[in-house]
């Protein structure tokens, strides 16, 4: 969502902007929540719209959160510039591409770690509690 880079670049700066989209998306879970419970799905289209609605804003956020993030991660790399370094004995480029790639991809196999856990957690309770 490019508004919310607009914002943290001119307005409100990345940190809470980056707080906004958490607390959106907190938002948008409990109105997912509300959506699953057992009086509001007796009425299946309030139940719609409301994980229409909810869905709707989780968007907003995560949009408001991912376009903040990566620039945030991006540039706790200090590296500029290629540099050779000794290590143990061994001389060792730094190279700030390669820095940047690893830190990214740590990053999105966190993401996906977490997307594991969720999937096989909701398995979990699906089948054991309901």
């Amino acid at each position: 969502m490019p508004y919310s880079a607009y914002l943290a670049d001119a307005h409100f700066g990345r940190y809470k902007v980056i707080h906004m989209a958490i607390g959106i998306s907190t938002l948008a879970h409990v109105i997912l929540v509300v959506a699953s419970i057992p009086s509001v799905l007796r009425n299946s289209s309030g139940a719609f719209g409301c994980f229409i609605v909810g869905l709707l804003i989780l968007c907003t956020g995560t949009g408001f959160f991912k376009a903040n993030i990566s620039p945030l991660l991006a540039e706790q790399n200090r590296d500029t510039r290629m540099r050779v370094i000794e290590v143990k004995g061994e001389r060792v480029i730094v190279d700030p591409a390669v820095t940047n790639t690893r830190i990214f991809l740590y990053f999105y196999f966190a993401i996906n770690i977490g997307s594991v856990c969720g999937q096989i957690s909701m398995v979990y309770v699906e089948k054991f509690i309901g």
